[in-house]
């Protein structure tokens, strides 16, 4: 979990409440999340900065103050200096000032015995892609098959409106330009003739094309997502 820890805590650090108010951190009976020991230590950081560390029951009082961004703890002569700081309602990560590895640990009240600080951390935090490429979760998110298919219907939607538009904007000019030559002279019937046929025929071409974008429109909307 040490090298878990590390490598997430960078991701995650933005997401941190902040220690000016206390409370979050205060009043809590914050457990040690160490899977190597079978002992159970606790820490209690009070209002009043007192410190309560119990280990199996068998409890040790100190103090501990908050200070420009460093929690200092003292224990008997054990005195430690913490330089960074996570915490949610949940998880508490603490780091001593020039260390490496980080300490773990969680709110009694609000977890259970099979409680994993890394399965919590990637379900609340990793899913929504911390310091993933925004490039990547971009295009992550147009592969996705609820945006493929919104934006397929959107598409043909569209090009439905369009058709739809196209219907009355190409075939009617041909049509009345066709009997508006029929009706002036007789010698301009082939050209009426002509225009009329046009006009039929692309508005039957439309007319088709409008159908079959309707159809997959249909289609789209009954589809289910698997």
């Amino acid at each position: 979990m040490k090298e878990y820890l590390k490598d997430i805590f960078p991701k995650i650090i933005r997401y941190s409440k902040k220690l000016d108010d206390l409370t979050i951190l205060t009043e809590k009976s914050w457990k040690v999340m160490d899977e190597i020991s079978q002992e159970k230590e606790v820490w209690i950081f009070c209002r009043n900065y007192d410190l309560i560390i119990s280990k199996n029951g068998i409890a040790r009082e100190g103090k501990w103050k908050y200070v420009a961004n460093f929690i200092f703890i003292r224990v008997e002569d054990y005195q430690r200096l913490i330089n960074q700081v996570f915490i949610d309602d949940i998880v508490l990560l603490l780091r001593l000032d020039g260390g490496k590895d980080f300490m773990a640990l969680a709110n009694e009240e609000k977890i259970d015995e099979k409680f994993k600080v890394e399965k919590y951390l990637d379900d609340k935090y990793q899913k929504i892609q911390i310091g993933a490429n925004p490039e990547d979760y971009i295009k992550k998110l147009e592969e996705s098959p609820i945006v493929i298919v919104i934006s397929e219907k959107m598409q043909v939607a569209e090009a439905l409106k369009e058709t739809r538009l196209g219907l009355f904007a190409l075939p009617l000019p041909l049509l009345i330009g066709g009997l508006i030559a029929l009706i002036a002279a007789e010698d301009a019937i082939p050209i009426s003739i002509i225009l009329l046929l046009l006009g039929l025929i692309v508005g039957l071409i439309l007319l088709n094309h409008y159908k079959n974008l309707k159809e997959k429109l249909i289609k789209l909307n009954n589809e289910k997502l698997k």
